[in-house]
Protein backbone atom coordinates (compact mmCIF):
# COMPACT_ATOMS: atom_id res chain seq x y z
CA UNK A 1 0.00 0.00 0.00
CA UNK A 2 1.43 3.36 -1.03
CA UNK A 3 1.50 6.41 1.19
CA UNK A 4 -1.22 8.00 -0.95
CA UNK A 5 -3.41 4.92 -0.39
CA UNK A 6 -2.82 5.13 3.36
CA UNK A 7 -3.76 8.82 3.38
CA UNK A 8 -6.90 8.06 1.36
CA UNK A 9 -7.96 5.26 3.71
CA UNK A 10 -7.32 7.38 6.80
CA UNK A 11 -9.19 10.36 5.33
CA UNK A 12 -12.22 8.19 4.56
CA UNK A 13 -12.67 7.50 8.29
CA UNK A 14 -12.65 11.18 9.27
CA UNK A 15 -15.68 13.45 9.61
CA UNK A 16 -16.13 15.85 6.69
CA UNK A 17 -14.68 18.90 8.49
CA UNK A 18 -11.50 17.07 9.50
CA UNK A 19 -11.12 15.62 6.01
CA UNK A 20 -11.28 19.19 4.66
CA UNK A 21 -8.51 20.20 7.09
CA UNK A 22 -6.36 17.35 5.75
CA UNK A 23 -7.04 18.57 2.22
CA UNK A 24 -6.11 22.14 3.21
CA UNK A 25 -2.87 20.86 4.73
CA UNK A 26 -2.05 18.98 1.53
CA UNK A 27 -2.65 22.19 -0.45
CA UNK A 28 -0.29 24.04 1.90
CA UNK A 29 2.40 21.41 1.39
CA UNK A 30 1.97 21.64 -2.39
CA UNK A 31 2.26 25.42 -2.22
CA UNK A 32 5.47 25.19 -0.19
CA UNK A 33 6.90 22.69 -2.64
CA UNK A 34 6.27 25.08 -5.53
CA UNK A 35 8.04 27.96 -3.83
CA UNK A 36 11.60 28.54 -4.89
CA UNK A 37 14.31 29.01 -2.26
CA UNK A 38 14.36 32.84 -2.58
CA UNK A 39 10.55 33.01 -2.38
CA UNK A 40 10.59 30.83 0.71
CA UNK A 41 13.25 33.03 2.29
CA UNK A 42 11.29 36.19 1.48
CA UNK A 43 8.15 34.68 2.99
CA UNK A 44 10.02 33.77 6.17
CA UNK A 45 11.56 37.24 6.46
CA UNK A 46 8.16 38.85 5.90
CA UNK A 47 6.71 36.76 8.70
CA UNK A 48 9.55 37.75 11.04
CA UNK A 49 9.10 41.42 10.09
CA UNK A 50 5.62 41.33 11.61
CA UNK A 51 7.24 40.90 15.02
CA UNK A 52 9.94 43.55 14.58
CA UNK A 53 10.09 45.88 17.55
CA UNK A 54 7.87 43.78 19.80
CA UNK A 55 10.69 42.22 21.75
CA UNK A 56 13.77 43.85 23.17
CA UNK A 57 17.00 42.18 22.18
CA UNK A 58 19.23 41.29 25.06
CA UNK A 59 21.30 38.58 26.59
CA UNK A 60 19.28 35.78 28.14
CA UNK A 61 19.90 35.28 31.85
CA UNK A 62 18.90 32.04 33.53
CA UNK A 63 19.32 33.72 36.88
CA UNK A 64 16.74 36.33 35.97
CA UNK A 65 14.42 33.59 34.80
CA UNK A 66 14.91 31.71 38.05
CA UNK A 67 13.93 34.79 40.04
CA UNK A 68 10.67 35.01 38.05
CA UNK A 69 9.65 31.47 38.95
CA UNK A 70 7.96 31.50 42.36
CA UNK A 71 8.18 27.77 42.95
CA UNK A 72 9.80 24.80 41.26
CA UNK A 73 6.76 22.69 42.09
CA UNK A 74 4.57 24.62 39.65
CA UNK A 75 6.71 24.09 36.55
CA UNK A 76 7.27 21.10 34.30
CA UNK A 77 9.87 18.50 35.17
CA UNK A 78 11.94 19.33 32.05
CA UNK A 79 12.06 23.04 32.96
CA UNK A 80 12.84 22.16 36.57
CA UNK A 81 15.79 20.07 35.32
CA UNK A 82 17.08 22.98 33.20
CA UNK A 83 16.85 25.40 36.10
CA UNK A 84 18.50 23.11 38.62
CA UNK A 85 21.29 22.14 36.21
CA UNK A 86 22.08 25.78 35.57
CA UNK A 87 22.82 26.19 39.31
CA UNK A 88 25.66 23.68 39.15
CA UNK A 89 29.14 25.13 38.60
CA UNK A 90 30.66 24.37 35.21
CA UNK A 91 33.90 22.39 34.64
Amino acid sequence: MTTADKIFEAARTLPEMQAREVLDFIALLQQRQQMTQPESRRAAIAQLARYRGRYAAGKFSRGALRSCVPSLTRISSSMRRVLTESKRPGP
